[in-house]
């Protein structure tokens, strides 16, 4: 972690930006790697994208790899990794917006006993309304039936964290949304889906998409019918469909893992 943290901020200094700046320019870069556009186009070919990506920014691309060899390491050794959560919390966070946000990330090994006192097998869509780099789902997500299919849906004001916690869901090969808003008020801001093509045949391949406010209601719409069913998710006709923009109304409770 300190090789990388020391990379970003002689890329930080050499570019004349604050290392907050840079950190959130990375994760952009990293977003759009693995832009679901960009991943079709080349037919899942990681060698091949990630030779385009190395072109477009050598400094951005040597901390994607370095991110990627750490995160490979970290879940075969314990199952996930918090490689986002870790720098920002060593290198980025400050008190001002800790005080400010309420913003405390949970230890990971505390939420791995949350996950173990709550987890549920039937309970197919997992919810955490301020996730942060996603640490409470990671965990859910160690615990889960890795042949099954889970729904992860995470929710955070932050758009930092929005898009820390879209990353550890794509390289954790979780299948999900990552909402950028206020969870008590539902105001969109924005959102992405992760690992979509994942389903509903497994496969290696990983990907985000931005959605647009239309795809957003209409996925949330669609889980929540199918959350109260306690119904398996079936993301296979919904992505195709246009709604109005008008956002559902807030779940009536917000739990951790369940909504």
């Amino acid at each position: 972690m300190k090789k990388s943290i020391d990379k970003l901020g002689a890329y930080a200094y050499k570019t004349g930006k604050d290392f907050s700046i840079a950190f959130e320019e990375m994760l952009d870069f990293f977003i759009e790697t693995f832009d679901t556009d960009r991943v079709m186009r080349h037919k899942c070919n990681y060698p091949a994208l990630l030779a385009e990506r190395k072109q477009d920014n050598p400094d951005m691309f040597e901390l994607l790899v370095r991110w990627l060899e750490l995160a490979t390491q970290g879940i075969n050794k314990d199952g996930a990794y918090d490689f986002f959560g870790t720098m920002y919390e060593e290198a980025v966070k400050g008190k001002f917006k800790s005080s400010a946000m309420g913003q405390f990330f949970t230890p990971l090994d505390l939420c791995q006993v949350m996950a173990e006192l709550t987890y549920s097998p039937e309970m197919r869509t997992v919810n955490d309304c301020a996730c942060g780099s996603g640490r409470t789902l990671l965990a859910h997500f160690v615990k889960s039936d890795k042949t099954k299919f889970y729904y992860y849906y995470a929710e955070d004001l932050d758009p930092v964290c929005v898009k820390m916690c879209t990353l550890n869901f794509m390289i954790h090969g979780m299948l999900g949304q990552v909402v950028h808003h206020d969870a008590l008020e539902q105001n969109f801001i924005g959102a992405y889906e992760v690992n979509e093509i994942k389903w509903p045949i497994p496969n290696p391949c990983c990907c985000i998409r931005k959605l647009s406010e239309q795809e957003y209601c209409a996925r949330r719409n669609e889980l929540t019918k199918r959350s109260l069913a306690k119904e398996p998710v079936d993301l296979s006709q919904e992505a195709e469909k246009v709604v109005e923009p008008s956002l559902p109304s807030a779940p009536k409770q917000m739990n951790l893992f369940n909504f």
